[in-house]
């Protein structure tokens, strides 16, 4: 996803992703500006009738396609228990489809295991399911080089490597671990897999979930803070998981409570008026700018610009752009100048790569936009 920015790695999933519904939302910037509210989120439409597809992020069940909103995101509504036939991951409660069967969760043939219970077939040969061998001279799981499948014992060749599908659960269908391990795709959020990734403060959003800190208000995520009154760790200065314009009291102790406010609200912290606000402009419950900003403008978050597109990157929110350029994180293909939005970051083609635009780079390999180039006393990712 996705936790505030996206770090220097980008794109850390399963080179076979088991996949239930559609990719991320498609973006509206009809409603442009920071009073927009959220008609510049990724709207999650895309079903047959305009509907949000299972895993999108939502508002309410009317939205999904499934009829189904928990916890903010589109969720699978009826599912068929182990033994009913099936032919996909996503037609199982258990999320695991086996030779056309509904089964408890397992491992498919070819996958790592440490006792055969964990297998689908019941049978673990060297840590791994399946018949002890494959077939004669097959190449093992992670090893290569290989041309095509045919060379190796899962029958899969991916990259010059030989690779084994990884059971995952899919988008809209329960979790149980927060994280990337269990859910094919996105987060595991309120206890049903996300595919889209989270968002920043600043961000369009439709629900709470989609945000990756504080909350969603008016539309936008929220400045991550706290609000006078609220309990904080004792001795905290104002600002990011602190309080929102003031200190938390008493300096010392073992739990304290955000005082008055000493100084002005950051840019998307919740507000009453516009003179709490450093922006002297709140409106629908959050500080804002007075008015967007056109393309090439910094930008604190996409609701800042007239486009709805401000492009974030491994140090954070930079310009408003008219799209997304490859190596700057998205949440839909729409974002994207190219029309590609993977793992959450705009590419110039399929397949993982390291490093966001402003992350320090060796070479061009290494960044999502293809371009390493000498800034200052350094070397790193630039946009293409």
């Amino acid at each position: 996803m996705v936790s505030t920015g996206l770090f220097a790695t980008a794109g850390c999933r399963s080179t076979t992703e088991i996949q239930s519904g559609g990719a991320g939302g498609s973006r509206s910037s009809s409603g442009s500006g920071p009073d927009a509210g959220g008609s510049g989120a990724s709207s999650g439409t895309g079903g047959a009738s305009g509907c949000a597809q299972n895993g999108w992020f939502c508002a309410d069940g009317a939205s999904c396609c499934s009829g189904a909103c928990k916890a903010g995101i589109c969720a699978v509504s009826a599912c068929k228990a182990d033994g009913a036939s099936c032919s996909a991951h996503g037609d199982c409660c258990s999320s695991s489809c086996y030779q056309g069967k509904c089964v408890p969760f397992c491992q498919p043939n070819d996958y790592l295991c440490y006792q055969n219970s964990e297998c689908c077939n019941f049978a673990c040969n060297g840590n791994q399911c399946g018949p002890p061998h494959g077939f004669p001279g097959c190449l093992q799981i992670n090893t290569g080089p290989c041309a095509n499948g045919s060379q190796c014992c899962s029958l899969q060749c991916e990259g010059g490597f030989c690779t084994a599908p990884l059971l995952c659960v899919p988008a809209g269908a329960a979790c149980s671990l927060q994280g990337f391990d269990t859910c094919c795709k996105g987060k595991c959020i309120g206890g049903v897999c996300a595919s889209q990734p989270q968002v920043n403060t600043g961000d369009f959003c439709l629900s709470d979930a989609q945000c990756a800190d504080g909350k969603c208000v008016g539309g936008v995520c929220s400045f991550p803070c706290r609000m006078a009154g609220d309990k904080c760790a004792p001795g905290a200065p104002a600002g990011p998981y602190g309080c929102c314009g003031g200190n938390c009291l008493p300096p010392n102790g073992l739990e304290g409570t955000c005082g008055a406010p000493n100084q002005c609200f950051p840019q998307w912290t919740e507000c009453t008026s516009s003179p709490q606000c450093c922006t002297q402009h709140c409106s629908a419950g959050l500080c804002k700018k007075a008015s967007c900003v056109p393309a090439g403008a910094t930008c604190a978050g996409a609701a800042d610009c007239c486009s709805g597109f401000c492009e974030t990157g491994y140090n954070g929110p930079v310009k408003c752009a008219a799209c997304i350029a490859a190596g700057y994180t998205c949440s839909s293909p729409s974002d994207c100048c190219g029309k590609l939005c993977e793992d959450g970051v705009c590419k110039l083609a399929p397949g993982i790569c390291e490093r966001l635009n402003g992350a320090y780079c060796n070479n061009s390999g290494e960044c999502c936009s293809k371009k390493c180039e000498p800034v200052g006393m350094g070397t790193f990712c630039v946009e293409p």
